[in-house]
């Protein structure tokens, strides 16, 4: 069976890294460091497109943990920190679905591996990978025992 979806469908529709808005746009905001205006500018965001933000629920609880992020100590760094490593996602997203002949396979489960653990996901897939160890194990180490009684 042939595959007869454009090549940008893989990376602009099933990559969760690109849907929403820009992870660093409710950072900018709060920081306020230009107009509203200019930093939907910067972000290719016509007024109708920031309206729409506005009304949405995850949007404004974003905006709202921003502003609470920048109120703790070293929260500035923080907040760009996380908003650069949400950006970075989408490099991750692009090395682990290249070729083979682009990225090695050990890149790809490292990356792999490295987003399980910051999703929090890592405890359930070390459990799953200790046992099948243990398994492994267990199966490598089977004794057979010959008993010759008497010719």
């Amino acid at each position: 069976m042939t595959n007869n979806l454009p090549v940008h469908y893989m990376t602009e529709v099933n990559d969760p890294s690109t849907l929403g808005w820009p992870s660093s746009l409710p950072l900018e905001l709060v920081l306020a460091q230009q107009s509203v205006k200019e930093i939907c500018t910067a972000y290719g965001l016509a007024r109708q497109d920031y309206e729409r933000l506005r009304q949405d629920h995850g949007f404004r609880r974003a905006v709202e943990e921003a502003k609470q992020t920048l109120q703790e100590d070293g929260a500035t760094f923080r907040l760009k920190a996380r908003a650069q490593s949400e950006e970075l996602l989408k490099t991750s997203w692009g090395l682990i679905h290249a070729p083979l002949d682009q990225v090695s396979a050990s890149v790809k489960a490292s990356l792999i591996m490295f987003t399980v653990r910051c999703a929090g996901l890592d405890a359930s897939v070390e459990q799953k990978v200790r046992a099948t160890a243990q398994a492994t194990a267990a199966n490598l180490t089977a004794l057979t025992i010959n008993l010759h009684l008497g010719d």
